[in-house]
């Protein structure tokens, strides 16, 4: 019989950069059970962001394992990306 190991969990951490400010910030979005869920979530947040007219997309999940957005009024970037 085949012992299957469980998953490790995933943290979402949620980075914001404000390059006119100086300030950068890190923080746990969420903690997810593996990798599946890490990747459903990062999805969700890249639909909502993307549909936000206040938000341009800067990376996507297809090209990077992160998505980044930019606040087009502050100018402020928004990150979510996994981390174990």
């Amino acid at each position: 019989m085949e012992e299957k190991l469980p998953g490790r969990p995933i943290r979402i951490i949620k980075s914001l950069e404000d390059k006119n400010l100086g300030v950068f910030s890190e923080e746990l979005y969420k903690t997810c059970l593996d990798d599946g869920e890490a990747v459903l979530v990062l999805k969700k947040i890249e639909q909502a962001l993307a549909a936000d007219p206040n938000y341009e997309l800067l990376h996507n999940l297809k090209e990077h394992a992160f998505v980044s957005f930019r606040n087009i009024h502050t100018q402020q970037e928004v990150r979510f990306f996994s981390e174990d």
